[in-house]
């Protein structure tokens, strides 16, 4: 394991990666991949050697026969593209409040690689077990899902996901069965996995045992009972019980989060210098690559809460916010869509005023692609999913300061 591992558990394994060692490479090394379990490691031996395809019986027009395959089956097929893979829980711990403290293990902002996956497209497969006539028109697919289902199980059931069939079989499609990352076979730990770029790290099923065919989306456990947005219920313990119930039932899964971005330094209460560089990350979304990160320092009053902090970043005119160099990833191969799914790493030497007394500074950053700007604050939430809010850093204390 990575001495830069900061575990969350050790059984199951949680650990995520200090961002000072993430933002040293843009393509991150897999021994610095974060590790997200809800169920011990499989072992070498129970890890699938082949994986299963089945339809159910009238489901189609058409006639499908189950079978199973490797993934070698397509090696003709493999493809490679760079893509984040991002936990929804992903800055957990900055959304829990003074007030309310969101469910779950508190992850920081370390939950998140940025990886080249070698694999087989999810639609060459489909392509190949489906017969020709499938392939002709797709509108039968319109109302129907595929299962991504792992060998992984526990009480509650194999983890599992699942997507719109059309989407799969959409020309663009990016989606990998990944062997490989970063050229060398993926560790036991990370795969082989589903690689499903632009959405949350639940959907990238690991030890994939199974692709279905079904009318109905998954009702596997992280499909039907987590990863879905819910405010906090209120009332008695039964009561909130039977409301928190309730709203997971009508909350729909989070399939894929917003423009997001990090601070990797300077940290919190730095004792820093005029022209410090500071550094970070930028996410993407929806296939279109970051094209703006603006950094800007503000006052900061200890007795302000973060959200005070942003406000009054946000009422600064633009022409304050100063712009961050970039080192983006490279899109995807034009035959997976050609869009961009991997971060951005950035860095600015910001001057700070020198300032008497004992003035501190906070940094604030926000991102954004050419259709999508990073929200300000995200709302709070049960589980402390989906934080996109502008990161701060607080405290900065200059040393260089004004006699």
């Amino acid at each position: 394991m990575s001495e830069s591992l900061i575990f969350h558990q050790h059984s199951p394994l949680n650990a995520e990666t200090t961002l000072q060692v993430l933002c040293q490479h843009l393509i991150t090394p897999i021994e610095h991949a974060f590790h997200r379990n809800h169920g011990e490691l499989l072992s070498q031996e129970a890890v699938p050697k082949r994986i299963s395809f089945s339809c159910a019986a009238k489901l189609l027009p058409f006639a499908v026969a189950n079978r199973t395959f490797e993934l070698d089956d397509f090696a003709e097929e493999e493809k490679t593209l760079v893509a984040v893979l991002e936990c929804a829980g992903n800055r957990r711990s900055e959304m829990s409040l003074d007030e309310a403290k969101s469910e779950g293990l508190q992850w920081g902002p370390g939950t998140i690689c940025n990886v080249e996956w070698q694999g087989t497209p999810l639609r060459s497969i489909l392509l190949e077990l489906l017969p020709a006539e499938a392939i002709a028109s797709t509108e039968w697919a319109r109302d129907l899902h595929l299962h991504i289902i792992s060998a992984q199980s526990d009480e509650g059931g194999a983890f599992a996901a699942s997507l719109p069939l059309n989407e799969i079989l959409s020309h663009d499609c990016p989606a990998l069965l990944a062997h490989a990352a970063n050229g060398a076979p993926l560790p036991r730990p990370h795969g082989p996995r589903a690689v499903l770029p632009g959405k949350i790290g639940a959907r990238w099923v690991k030890w994939v045992s199974e692709l279905r065919i079904s009318n109905l989306p998954s009702d596997a456990e992280p499909m039907e009972d987590d990863y879905k947005i819910i405010l906090p219920p209120h009332g008695d313990v039964q009561a909130a019980d039977e409301q928190r119930e309730k709203l997971l039932s009508a909350a729909e899964p989070i399939m894929r989060l917003g423009v997001g971005s990090a601070i990797a330094s300077p940290n919190d209460r730095d004792r820093v210098t005029s022209g410090i560089v500071a550094r970070g990350y930028a996410v993407p979304t929806g296939g279109r690559p970051i094209n703006r990160v603006e950094m800007l320092a503000v006052p900061d009053d200890p007795a302000s809460t973060i959200e005070e902090i942003r406000d009054a970043a946000a009422a600064r005119p633009a022409s304050e916010w100063q712009r961050c160099d970039s080192e983006t990833s490279p899109a995807a191969p034009r035959e997976l869509g050609g869009a961009t799914w991997g971060w951005t790493l950035w860095s600015a030497a910001l001057v700070l005023p020198a300032q008497s007394g004992d003035h501190t500074f906070a940094l604030v950053v926000r991102a954004s692609t050419n259709t999508e700007e990073q929200e300000k604050t995200s709302a709070f939430n049960l589980r402390g999913f989906g934080n996109r809010s502008w990161p701060v850093v607080r405290g900065l204390e200059l040393l260089d300061k004004a006699a």
